[in-house]
């Protein structure tokens, strides 16, 4: 092979790679503003609590991503401003598939008061979604409860008349802790919350590892779709929207 065949082997090389980079660069997405279709907010919530509100929605194809959900608080107006996007990607093959996606908001310690929730619409106006109500702490602990520490939801629905069930899970790291309780609040706009309560113990307790799970059967309070917010010790609840 002489030289002229091999510069123009390293041209068409060079050229074949610039292509590909250039593709690669100019193949990111674009963020859109979409409002979610609902907005869930949990009444649990005290003016000491990390309060949250969970966004839910459908992806409209497969060139679609959940992207960021912002919330920016004014506690003059009692407002909060939801920003919901998603990442579009274009100039692609996409399917027509609808794919829901959940977001849990952190709005962090509000004072108490009743807060209107308005989301961002795609021309930069607000529309007014939900309402979430923020109450006075009346103890001196972080919650009202000791909660247990779950980390898995699961939601059953079954068939016939029997009730849905949720099945919560977790792991206790002290050996005093046990399950006291779990109470259930069916909330209006849909949202049924789950308080998981424990409590010590009396004797020696050490830090040790035990699994723990229970079973919480609904009633048909509620039909449609539902949030389940079920509370955890670590202040950040798990959400679950379910069709009951």
């Amino acid at each position: 092979m002489n030289k002229k065949i091999l510069n123009l082997a390293f041209v068409f090389a060079a050229v074949a790679f610039l292509g590909k980079t250039s593709f690669a660069h100019d193949f990111k997405p674009a963020l859109v503003v979409q409002p979610p279709e609902n907005v869930f907010a949990p009444m649990g919530f005290d003016d000491n609590d990390n309060a949250q509100i969970t966004l839910y929605g459908n992806l409209p194809s497969t060139c679609y991503k959940a992207g960021a959900a912002e919330a920016r608080v004014d506690k003059d107006k009692k407002t909060i401003f939801i920003r919901n996007t998603l990442y579009m990607y274009s100039g692609c093959w996409c399917a027509e598939v609808m794919t829901p996606y959940l977001q849990t908001v952190n709005l962090g310690v509000m004072n108490a008061g009743s807060y209107n929730i308005e989301v961002e619409k795609a021309d930069g106006t607000f529309q007014k979604m939900a309402t979430v109500p923020i109450a006075v702490n009346s103890s001196t602990s972080p919650d009202d409860f000791l909660y247990a520490p779950v980390d898995h939801v699961h939601f059953n629905k079954t068939q016939g008349s029997a009730p849905s069930e949720v099945v919560i899970s977790g792991v206790f790291h002290n050996t005093c802790m046990i399950l006291k309780e779990t109470k259930v609040n069916y909330r209006p706009n849909h949202v049924i919350e789950i308080l998981p309560i424990v409590e010590m113990e009396k004797g020696k307790c050490v830090v040790d590892s035990k699994t723990f799970t229970t079973t919480v059967k609904l009633t048909d309070a509620t039909s449609g779709l539902t949030l389940i917010h079920v509370r955890s010790l670590n202040g950040q609840a798990i959400n679950q929207v379910v069709e009951l």
